[in-house]
């Protein structure tokens, strides 16, 4: 039991990281570059860009197929997603995609959380930071239809008031199906970087 849950999850994160970038603007834009190790290097012009990284498999299938693939196995779109140009006063909003792969109404905790690790030049978002993201869920939980996905909306704005000093952190959205009993539980994650200007 333990074996194929410890599969199943490694399974899904892999699912996750490995990706082909996909990128959702956010208003104002600025050109941005995504390098062959897929970190984030702002350009010329300053506002706001988000890169999300979704989940699929090494093939060219489109997010649908993917999905399709993926039916019967609980998983979050996207794995990882940049924020880049981050500046005091402006935010950049993504929609987390979280399925329910049960044929039963399920509710799964959303909440923000702190990185076992961070890519290279990245740090955890310091604790006093922490209400720059919002997770736009009541009480921190979601219910998901049976066999079916539900979008939560992902802000992170950075206080008109603050000091933006060109760091870069990160942090992770976690994902837990509330139905889990024992002492071994899955925890899907969302990583989230963020560059500041």
């Amino acid at each position: 039991m333990f074996r194929e849950g410890l599969i199943l999850l490694l399974l899904c994160v892999s699912i996750a990281m490995a990706c082909e970038p996909v990128r959702t603007d956010v208003v104002p834009i600025a050109p941005i570059v995504i390098s062959d190790n897929s970190s984030v290097m702002p350009t010329e012009g300053g506002g706001l860009n988000i890169i999300q990284l979704p989940p699929g498999t090494s093939d060219s299938g489109t997010g649908a197929e993917t999905e399709k693939r993926l039916e019967k196995v609980a998983w979050i779109y996207p794995g990882k997603v940049y924020i880049g140009n981050l500046s005091p006063g402006t935010q950049g909003e993504w929609t987390l995609r979280i399925h329910n792969e049960k044929d039963v109404p399920n509710v799964f905790k959303v909440y923000l959380r702190y990185p076992d690790w961070t890519d290279t030049e990245y740090e955890s978002l310091p604790k006093k930071f922490e209400s720059w993201v919002i997770i736009d869920v009541v009480d921190g939980q979601v219910e998901i239809s049976p066999n079916s996905v539900q979008e939560v909306l992902i802000t992170v704005k950075m206080p008109s008031d603050h000091f933006a000093t060109g760091k870069k952190y990160e942090m992770w959205i976690g994902v837990k199906d509330n139905s889990q009993e024992g002492m071994i539980q899955t925890e899907l994650c969302g990583r989230m970087l963020i560059s500041t200007q």
